[in-house]
């Protein structure tokens, strides 16, 4: 089981719609690199989560998708927003991420909910007894 920090985000885009190259830098003391966000792309940002254990219990933390609303041309530097085909393509991304899920709603510090959508690796994993790490998460 891993630790509860494990996380890796992950860039996807496509040659069709990505219109300006990605923006990298240098962590030398570290000698790791990274992908500046927001300069170049479009692209989709896709957050995971590994599940960790937590007083004998699998956790299963949440994770998200989404894209940047506008991001900087790394060859023009003007601020553009993302295409209509890209925005069709994020759509059908989301879609197949969301095919087979449950919504279950958990309430927030400020009164309101938020949607998480339980995918069915999620259900069956919660069946086998696993514990969705936000509270108030049900099938």
């Amino acid at each position: 089981m891993s630790v509860r920090n494990e996380a890796s985000l992950f860039y996807l885009f496509s040659d069709s719609t990505c219109s300006s190259p990605f923006q990298t830098g240098e962590l030398k003391e570290l000698e790791q690199y990274y992908i500046q966000q927001r300069y170049g792309g479009p692209y989709v940002m896709f957050l995971s989560h590994l599940p960790y254990e937590e007083s004998g219990i699998t956790m299963l933390p949440g994770g998200s998708i989404g894209y940047y609303p506008t991001y900087y041309n790394s060859v023009t530097g003007d601020l553009v927003r993302p295409s209509p085909e890209f925005k069709k393509l994020y759509r059908s991304i989301d879609a197949e991420i969301r095919r087979g899920a449950i919504c279950s709603k958990a309430l927030c510090i400020d009164g309101r909910t938020r949607d998480y959508w339980l995918t069915p690796n999620a259900q069956m994993a919660i069946r086998a007894g696993a514990k969705p790490a936000v509270d108030g998460l049900e099938l």
